[in-house]
């Protein structure tokens, strides 16, 4: 059986980071933005990427992008937690995936005020 390369996402960044504390809630609006590399003719075309939101429960599924960026919108934050973490899975065209802990992922984190301080 022959298996093809499946690319890696890479350069994943946020863009226009909101946050909205209403009713004793943390919300969270950002939009994730990533490149991925050119087409070789040894790779299978990518169908589209998965976004998940890593928590201490695993990996959270919160959506799926057929272009190179993703809005996440409204996405309710612990008062207690520290960081967001996401996720970008490459999926091909056959419905090879990459494997999570293959995948590119950045880490948001804030100090006490509510706003990421660094990406990681």
């Amino acid at each position: 059986m022959i298996t093809w390369p499946i690319n890696p996402v890479t350069n994943l960044r946020t863009r226009d980071v909101e946050w909205v504390t209403a009713d004793h809630q943390h919300l969270l609006t950002v939009t994730l933005i990533w490149d991925s590399p050119a087409i070789e003719d040894h790779v299978e075309q990518v169908a589209y990427y998965n976004v998940f939101q890593k928590d201490l429960d695993g990996n959270r599924f919160i959506g799926r992008s057929f272009v190179e960026a993703y809005r996440v919108c409204q996405l309710r934050v612990q008062g207690s937690c520290s960081h967001v973490e996401f996720v970008v899975q490459t999926v091909t065209r056959s419905g090879l995936k990459r494997p999570l802990e293959e995948s590119c992922s950045i880490k948001l984190n804030w100090g006490s005020q509510k706003f990421p301080l660094s990406l990681r």
